[in-house]
């Protein structure tokens, strides 16, 4: 049993499995370690005789200046850091480190609090509104959003008003952070309103440093045009090539804005305005949807979920407030709050305009024009009774 060895003994077999897994990377570079990070083999320094914890559970110990909490489990010095030999010492930490023991930094005490919040049911506001400004100052200082991103340290609220704690894609942001239209639209997109409390207890500039970080960490706070499952493109059932074999070398990208179609069935001028600003941010390439099952055949190329379904709905307001599709709506036509701004073509894209620019002079003159000369090279071709 390991709780029986020696630190001498603990710190030969840490590096010796660090070793080991120094010549394991170098043919497969897949951090096999990573499959004992579920045993209780990492020695921590305890007043009991040989504690040992999860690897995630222990640190290494703090950096300079580092003051950390009470109940961290730091790694026993002598197992990894003791001795004469200093490729023994190196091995250790690397086998520590493979199975992941970690530093003990600013990081960890962030860490720490935020794992705290995840096994909490309630928390105390004043409290938590201190937490929050830490966080924010963390976010400042490192950029670093991936810590915040799985865990549920944020206060939403329902429709009904109920509180509680949710990870920052679970919600979505409104007035009083910012007028974006989402909070009505809860019943859509299934997110909660973040807790309006908070412009109440952060003071104005702390306030707004909040609302860059929630937008930095994944709270919702406009629609965007993503990546989508092409098999729910009504053009991708139109090929002849949609069951043959898929390879590896598949191509399968289309576009849509997540629950589109929903929003598009309110008929709302605020959704409506969200859709227009999702489909104006856009990249060029996701008016198009592109197929090819295998390197056999060629990429078929068509719209995309996106264009599809802003074809087919009527969502675009005139000054009026009265919903059109796109085909029927113009530049002059359009409501105030909807700037036009074609430069990645997806309003070209679904059809805007097409009605007027058919029915147009130009067009007429053009097309008469053309009937014109058409006519003149019949007459010089043909030759007429006197």
């Amino acid at each position: 049993m390991i709780e029986e060895k020696k630190d001498a003994w603990l710190m030969r077999f840490y590096a010796l499995m660090g070793e080991a897994c120094e010549v394991v990377n170098k043919f497969y570079p897949d951090n096999h370690a990573k499959y004992l990070t579920h045993l209780r083999i990492v020695r921590v320094e305890s007043e009991q005789s040989n504690e040992h914890v999860l690897p995630k559970k222990a640190f290494f110990s703090p950096e300079q200046g580092i003051i950390p909490p009470q109940n961290v489990y730091f790694v026993k010095p002598t197992v990894y850091s003791a001795g004469r030999s200093e490729s023994q010492k190196e091995y250790a930490t690397k086998f520590l480190e493979y199975i992941g023991v970690r530093l003990f930094n600013t990081r960890s005490i962030i860490e720490l609090r935020l794992v705290d919040y995840d096994n909490m049911n309630d928390c105390n506001i004043k409290s938590h509104c201190r937490d929050i400004v830490e966080f924010i100052k963390y976010w400042k200082e490192t950029a670093d959003v991936k810590l915040f991103m799985d865990h549920c340290f944020l206060l939403g609220e329902s429709i009904s008003g109920d509180q509680s704690l949710y990870m920052p894609k679970g919600l979505c942001m409104d007035l009083p952070f910012e007028s974006t239209g989402l909070k009505e639209l809860m019943s859509v997109h299934q997110k909660y309103a973040m807790w309006s409390g908070y412009k109440e207890k952060l003071n104005k500039s702390k306030f707004t440093e909040f609302t860059e970080f929630l937008r930095n960490i994944g709270v919702m706070y406009r629609l965007e045009v993503s990546p989508s499952c092409i098999l729910y493109n009504k053009l991708f059932n139109d090929l002849e090539i949609r069951d043959s074999r898929r390879t590896k070398n598949c191509i399968y990208d289309d576009y849509s804005i997540e629950n589109l179609e929903s929003y598009l069935q309110i008929q709302s001028i605020s959704v409506s305005k969200l859709i227009w600003e999702a489909l104006i941010r856009a990249g060029k390439q996701m008016s198009k949807a592109q197929y090819r099952p295998n390197m056999k055949y060629q990429i078929r190329e068509f719209d995309s979920q996106l264009v599809c379904l802003l074809k087919d709905y009527a969502w675009i307001p005139d000054k009026s407030g009265a919903f059109h599709k796109a085909y029927d709506m113009t530049k002059d036509d359009l409501h105030a709050d909807f700037p036009y701004d074609d430069h990645n073509g997806l309003l070209t894209a679904i059809g805007f305009g097409e009605r007027a620019k058919k029915l147009s002079e130009e067009y007429v003159s053009k097309n008469h024009e053309a009937k014109k000369w058409a006519l003149n090279l019949l007459m010089r071709h043909k030759k007429w009774p006197n």
